[in-house]
């Protein structure tokens, strides 16, 4: 019965389809990466030619199917950042991200915080509760939950966790990002995502 468990486990974290509202945006693949150098990471950051990014909407267009860093509360402070627990993209804090219907992005999500992160995206929108998995009411988000990655928190090794998650967008509509661990999304650890 513990084999069952274990495959099980895997299967699921391996590759997750979201019904009800996610029917057609699911993730692909939710790969475990392992670690990365800030050298690495160094050369991730670079964005792609489908990338654009606008600092002065805090905006990242993705005009194609492409990878997005997503750093997790990078140590050294953004600036004009009030909360200790936020999304950087490209040196943008919790940015707006606009990608067209029918793309496929692969996001490298990197941990550099020494506490767990995870990344989801869903349909329900701020305000968000202590417990950002439940409705004001108490009510789970249930199937608008669209896929979710849970990373462990970087060690001072010098080394950043990370793993991949890949998405296909194919309805159009307006999401979000957020970090489901509590206290998290409260704190402002979220960002709109639209697909149009």
């Amino acid at each position: 019965m513990k084999t069952f468990y274990v495959f099980l486990s895997v299967f699921l974290t391996a590759t997750i389809l979201v019904v009800g509202i996610g029917s057609y945006i699911f993730i692909t693949e939710n790969e475990r990466g392992g670690y990365l150098s800030q050298e690495s990471l160094n050369a991730l950051n670079i964005p792609p030619p489908l990338i654009r990014i606008v600092n002065a909407s805090n905006t990242i267009y993705v005009n194609g199917s492409s990878d997005v860093v997503v750093e997790f509360s990078p140590p050294m402070g953004m600036a004009g950042n009030s909360t200790r627990e936020y999304f950087v993209m490209y040196g943008l804090v919790n940015p707006v991200i606009i990608a067209k219907q029918g793309i496929t992005i692969r996001f490298v999500l990197v941990n550099m915080d020494d506490m767990e992160h995870n990344f989801v995206i869903t349909a329900r929108g701020p305000p968000y509760s202590y417990m950002a998995m439940m409705g004001g009411s108490g009510m789970s988000y249930g199937s608008s939950i669209m896929g979710s990655s849970f990373l462990k928190p970087y060690t001072g090794n010098g080394e950043y966790p990370y793993e991949n998650s890949t998405f296909t967008f194919n309805e159009q509509g307006n999401y979000w990002y957020i970090c489901t661990y509590p206290g998290h999304a409260q704190e402002g650890m979220y960002g709109q995502f639209i697909v149009s």
